[in-house]
């Protein structure tokens, strides 16, 4: 009998402690976890749609049903937020908010211009994106808690495809100011600006690496796009894909893989690279934009 009454109060503190691990696990444990979940946008039911795929299960599910098309998914530095392109309001293309779930969606631009390229700033406070003046991209930075809109580029050139490096302190982006699309850098304390690529064919879609040391972005420099490396000063440029399909839309994941889209199928899929391994695998068909989760 004694036993018992020390038995059973043992066993319920035991269940109580292995209950509460088990909550922290998930809530401090979410980001490994999530980490493993893309989000990409696919026509596989008529329109464009916002999907997500946990990779570790193989598991995919829309996040976006609507007759409008819902492209272009980037995601908020801290994981719990898409913001997407949509015309689901107008004529004009425009950038929405959801949560990482699907749900919440919110209109954050107005314009008589369309929006293309959404990209967060590491803080989550800001979006910088290009907006069609005329026919003509230019940069815009849109405050979230203000909904102050600051101009970041102002020339008769493409300016696209805009990423802040993960410090906060330079954005990447494509223009073709000087014939064809380049690379650039600009540092945001100074107003300096470096130009990273120099070739007579395009270089597009500049991403940033985890630890800000490298650029992944596609070129169609031989022929075909394919996906290209560099260091963040435009040196020791490394070519990633060798394929007579198009390889383009690089995006990293939180562990330094790299995700993107390929037509070698004659359809678009996504596909990951580990850079360490040389190792290439598919992960999802029908699919383009990956956006891996932070």
């Amino acid at each position: 009998m004694i036993f018992l009454k020390l038995f059973y109060p043992i066993m319920r503190l035991v269940l109580l402690s292995a209950t509460l691990l088990i909550i922290v696990t998930i809530i401090v444990g979410r980001g490994v976890v999530d980490s493993e979940e893309i989000a990409f946008m696919s026509r596989r039911t008529g329109n464009f749609e916002i999907y997500l795929m946990d990779v570790r299960r193989n598991f995919v599910h829309n996040l976006t049903q609507h007759p409008a098309d819902d492209v272009s998914p980037a995601w908020s530095p801290d994981g719990e937020q898409i913001a997407f392109l949509s015309q689901r309001d107008g004529r004009y293309t425009e950038v929405y908010i959801m949560d990482f779930d699907g749900r919440h969606v919110r209109r954050i631009t107005n314009t008589t211009d369309s929006a293309i390229d959404p990209a967060w700033s590491p803080d989550g406070q800001q979006l910088i994106m290009a907006l069609l003046v005329g026919d003509n991209p230019e940069l815009f930075i849109f405050d979230l808690t203000s909904d102050d809109v600051q101009r970041f580029t102002d020339n008769f050139s493409i300016d696209r495809q805009p990423q802040w490096s993960p410090d906060g302190s330079q954005i990447a982006y494509a223009s073709n100011r000087d014939g064809t699309l380049e690379i650039f850098v600009h540092d945001l304390a100074t107003g300096d600006e470096r130009k990273l690529t120099s070739h007579f064919q395009n270089n597009t879609s500049p991403v940033w690496s985890p630890d800000g040391e490298r650029i992944a972005f596609q070129s169609d420099r031989n022929g075909n796009w394919d996906i290209y490396v560099m260091t963040a000063q435009g040196e020791r440029l490394s070519r990633l894909t060798n394929h007579v399909s198009n390889e383009e839309a690089p995006a990293w994941s939180p562990d330094g893989r790299l995700v993107y889209q390929s037509d070698r199928r004659g359809f678009w899929d996504v596909y990951v690279l580990d850079l360490e391994r040389g190792e290439e695998q598919r992960l999802v068909r029908d699919a383009r934009s990956p956006a891996w989760r932070p």
